[in-house]
């Protein structure tokens, strides 16, 4: 009898801000007797602190508790539209990154990684930086009885007309990110003002940071399928991993992501 099985590994969110289109993949059923390990990257680079950070694994199967097993001995080169290339090296926590590094916007750059001889890549566009116009705020009374007030804040932002964007929303309240990830397409909604809320109160004393993250179509694809999977649960139909935008049966994505940042006193 076949056993339904994933793979299971750990979805880094790097800085994100990950927080990177070579080819994009089918999505993946993983309806396996016995799989081989798979080789995960995820890769962000940041174009405010000019940096990429890089983290590389092989999959377990579902029922393995056993952690994601890191590769510490890759080969990794970043390359921009006129064929410069940077070598990417490992640091001493055993994920890789580079700082700085020269990221201009509306420019495609590949990501190469060599594991075990075997060739992936990835292509993507890094993102054009769109202004957070303000915070808006409404006071709401409490949550219950005897309890405080809280505010209700709401970005506010034009879109770039005649690009397709692509945003992520994050939240710190007293330097703790707060809220669920948010993502925001302009999918028919070119030039348009958004107000988006956050979804998490915040109260008088509070010290927040609020960002607007314009990130690439390869990493808003990938977290959109990877907050289906999330969704669904055990209790949903067979998991499958999202696409990604690197080659050879990689999983994982590369993305590059740049923000602007509004901080408040309330």
């Amino acid at each position: 009898m076949r056993t339904k099985m994933r793979y299971i590994y750990d979805i880094a969110i790097w800085g994100m801000g990950l927080m990177m289109l070579a080819s994009c993949e089918d999505v993946i059923d993983l309806e396996l007797d016995n799989t081989d390990p798979r080789v995960v990257v995820e890769a962000l680079a940041d174009i405010n602190t000019s940096s990429i950070s890089i983290n590389v694994t092989l999959t377990n199967d579902f029922y393995e508790q056993a952690a994601p097993n890191q590769v510490t001995d890759a080969e990794i080169t970043l390359k921009n539209e006129a064929g410069d290339e940077v070598n990417i090296p490992v640091n001493s926590e055993g994920s890789y990154s580079l700082s700085p590094i020269n990221l201009i916007e509306g420019e495609i750059y590949e990501l190469e990684v060599i594991v075990d001889g075997i060739s992936y890549t990835a292509e993507t566009t890094a993102p054009f930086k769109v202004p957070l116009l303000g915070i808006d705020t409404i006071l709401r009374p409490p949550f219950f009885q005897g309890g405080d007030p809280f505010i209700q804040s709401f970005y506010r932002w034009f879109d770039n007309e005649n690009q397709d964007n692509f945003y992520r929303l994050r939240t710190f309240v007293n330097d703790t990110i707060v809220g669920p990830y948010a993502f925001y397409s302009d999918n028919q909604l070119d030039g348009e003002l958004f107000v988006r809320p956050l979804m998490a109160p915040v109260f008088f004393g509070d010290t927040a940071r609020f960002q607007l993250i314009s990130i690439d179509k390869s990493t808003y694809d990938y977290f959109i399928e990877l907050q289906a999977v999330l969704n669904q649960g055990f209790g949903g139909t067979t998991p499958f991993n999202p696409k990604g935008n690197f080659d050879n049966n990689a999983l994982g994505y590369f993305g590059i992501s740049s923000y602007e940042e509004i901080e408040f006193q309330f």
